[in-house]
């Protein structure tokens, strides 16, 4: 419910919801009309690209980090929903080696670092007065290296035009719709864009592994997630474990959408960088023996 309110309250701009300059550490793309907060990690590329120093979007990834570590992940991320919505189509989750586990998450650090030096890179350049020419030749890029291809980015800013424009199309709205045939339908979709129909691959990439896996997209894609996890390291939200009530039956990773293992880390207090803090651990505990700890 806290998951469905919230992507309500941040993508209702459609419904009458005010617009703000809250900014959070989430996934909510610039080119959606709808939004109502502000995407640290979009600000993050767009101020660059301004030749803005982004101190704001990065202080937010660094508080929200510190203090409550990936729990944004779980609980107020749009996507993050429409991840969760995809497994509870499919009830029969593809299990992950923890082999390939331990590789895959560490792509999603790989795309940050990428992100991080174009934005970076583009920042200096214009800062010294030299980077007019590399701003022309990223083109679409240099506003957001990550967000030109991201899928929460095509799902929420992109699908919404595109349905509209198939809408229009069989109502016979001019100028989008025509008499329904072949040859205008390979038309249009002929005349689709290199970027478009690459975002719209990624996309359905991403649809097609968050159905057979939990998460994936913040398990082993997500930027904003790996930026959260480097400050989560040190988060003063985190689990911890009563080992009188705990005999490690393993319930808790059997639930965990992060594949976190939950019995193997220190029961004090467990801050792994990967955990999103939707307590479903906690919910599946017979024992009762995992609670939030919080300093």
């Amino acid at each position: 419910m806290v998951q469905v309110l919230s992507s309500v309250a941040l993508v209702g701009g459609s419904l009458g919801l005010a617009k703000t300059v809250i900014t959070l550490p989430i996934l909510l793309t610039l080119g959606s009309s709808g939004k109502t907060a502000v995407a640290a990690l979009d600000a993050i590329q767009e101020m660059s690209a301004e030749a803005v120093v982004p101190w704001l979007p990065m202080a937010v990834f660094l508080l929200f980090g510190v203090s409550i570590g990936r729990a944004t992940c779980g609980w107020i991320c749009p996507f993050g929903l429409f991840q969760d919505l995809l497994s509870t189509v499919n009830s029969k989750p593809r299990d992950v080696s923890l082999r390939t586990h331990s590789g895959a998450i560490r792509v999603k650090y790989g795309i940050l670092a990428t992100m991080a030096f174009v934005s970076g890179s583009l920042l200096l350049s214009l800062i010294y007065g030299v980077g007019a020419d590399y701003k022309v030749a990223l083109g679409v890029l240099s506003h957001g290296p990550f967000s030109a291809l991201s899928p929460e980015a095509t799902l929420l800013g992109v699908m919404p035009i595109l349905g509209r424009m198939v809408f229009l199309y069989f109502l016979g709205v001019p100028p989008v719709g025509n008499p329904l045939g072949f040859d205008p339908v390979w038309s249009r979709l002929s005349s689709m864009t290199w970027l478009l129909a690459i975002r719209l691959m990624i996309l359905i990439f991403v649809i097609v592994l968050s159905f057979f896996v939990l998460r994936a997209w913040c398990r082993y894609f997500c930027p904003a997630g790996a930026l959260l996890a480097l400050f989560g390291r040190v988060s003063f939200l985190g689990l911890k474990r009563n080992l009188a009530q705990c005999n490690k039956c393993g319930d808790c990773m059997k639930v965990c959408p992060m594949l976190v293992r939950i019995t193997e880390k220190p029961w004090e207090k467990m801050t792994d960088p990967e955990c999103i803090m939707c307590l479903e651990c906690t919910g599946a505990c017979g024992h009762k023996a995992i609670t939030p700890a919080f300093p």
